[in-house]
This record gives structure tokens, C-alpha cells and sequence, in this order.
């Protein structure tokens, strides 16, 4: 009985975590994280502010769970074969872009809440934190880190490829393009006739192209 009792409180405090957070993130998307205080999100929320400060001490907190919620969405999205080592190198890199790709296509929104996130941690400067936070996500090193460096080791990736430096620029890369294209939504296929996600496509084609081997086979999905 006093488990079942636990496991109903736990649940409904999960829930309420959950909605809470679900309000913030469409507050800190309309208005921006610097012009949303706590009673907003309260009001939002419809819970006290009392309630709500038993959850999370600040915004700051909020708006850290909101990116870690985006970071481990967009890792359940990457397709399992990125993680088989039975791919060869080139292969997992490709379905990581591939990964990008459709979760900036299905949750364009993410994009400019990185935007305002990033302004937030510049402030902080909370890279332990960052840090900590990506290595329990991945389990270690960067999943296109480790891709790289499988692509160098068995030569589907060019061999004066540095897989840690050219990890980090095609993260770079990405995000770059992704806050570009999500806050051009509304006018950029009427300014330049494509799509913003046709062009997110050829950016990751670009990057594959730049990274493949000559003669380098890329394994289509079923495989």
C-alpha cells in the first residue's frame, strides 16, 4: 500500500514537472527567457509560486531542463545504426546528419530556443556544467567524435581529418545553420525559393562530401 502510495505521488509529481516545463518553453519562446520571470511560468503552469519554487529554484534551472529536454529528444531520434560499430565510420556520420536533419525538420522551434540558451550559458559561463551534462547524455566522447574517428581508423573518412577538431566544426556548423534557418522561416523560401529544410539537407551533404573518402561506401538506412 505505502509503495503504491509513492508511486502515485512520484507520478503526479512527474506530471507536474513535465507541465511546468511545457509552459516555460512556450513562454521563453514568445517572449524570450530574459523577459519571462517566475510568476509567469507559475501563472502559465496554473500552479502557485510556492509549488513551483519546490520544483526549481530559479529560471535559470527551468531553462536548463528545457535544453537538456530538447538534447536527449534530438539523441532518441538518431537512428540506432549511428551507434552499431558494425557501421563503418562514414556510415555513422551520415546518419547522424540524417538525425539532425529530421529533428530540426520536426522541431524547427528547438533551433531558437538554442538561440536564446545560448545567450543564457554565455552569461553563466557554466561549462562544468555543459560539460557534465553532454558526457552523461553521450556516455563519453561525442557520438560524431567516435564516428570520425572510427571513419579514419578504417578509411571511409579522409585520413587528414583531426575527428576531435572536426567534430566540434560540424557541431558548429549545424547549429549555426539551424538558428539561421528556424528564425528565417516565415520569409525564406519566399526570398529564396527553397525550403529551409531542403537547404539544412545540402549543408549536410556538403559536409559528407567534404569527409568521404574517395572510394568510401555510405550503407543506405535498411542496411
Amino acid at each position: 500500500m505505502v509503495a503504491t502510495a509513492r508511486k502515485i505521488y512520484q507520478h503526479h509529481r512527474d506530471r507536474q514537472r513535465e507541465s511546468i516545463l511545457v509552459a516555460a518553453e512556450e513562454l521563453f519562446l514568445a517572449r524570450g527567457i530574459d523577459d519571462v520571470n517566475m510568476a509567469d511560468i507559475a501563472l502559465a503552469a496554473q500552479v502557485t509560486r510556492a509549488t513551483l519554487y519546490k520544483y526549481f529554484p530559479n529560471k535559470q534551472e527551468i531553462a536548463w531542463a528545457v535544453f537538456e529536454n530538447y538534447c536527449e529528444l534530438m539523441t532518441a531520434m538518431v537512428p540506432d545504426e549511428f551507434t552499431r560499430h558494425t557501421a563503418n565510420g562514414i556510415t555513422r556520420v551520415a546518419r547522424l546528419l540524417e538525425g539532425s536533419c529530421l529533428f530540426f525538420h520536426t522541431y524547427p522551434q528547438r533551433a531558437l530556443y538554442f538561440a536564446q540558451f545560448d545567450a543564457l550559458y554565455a552569461k553563466d559561463g557554466s561549462t562544468d556544467r555543459m560539460n557534465h551534462f553532454k558526457h552523461r547524455l553521450h556516455q563519453g566522447e561525442e557520438p560524431i567524435v567516435l564516428a570520425l574517428r572510427a571513419g579514419v581508423a578504417d578509411g571511409t573518412v579522409r585520413a587528414d581529418v583531426d575527428p576531435e577538431v572536426m567534430g566540434i566544426t560540424i557541431l558548429t556548423i549545424l547549429a549555426g545553420i539551424e538558428r539561421r534557418l528556424a528564425v528565417a522561416i516565415p520569409t525564406f523560401e519566399g526570398e529564396f525559393g527553397y525550403t529551409p529544410h531542403h537547404v539544412y539537407t545540402m549543408t549536410c551533404e556538403l559536409i559528407l562530401q567534404g569527409l568521404r573518402a574517395t572510394t568510401a561506401p555510405i550503407a543506405s538506412p535498411q542496411a
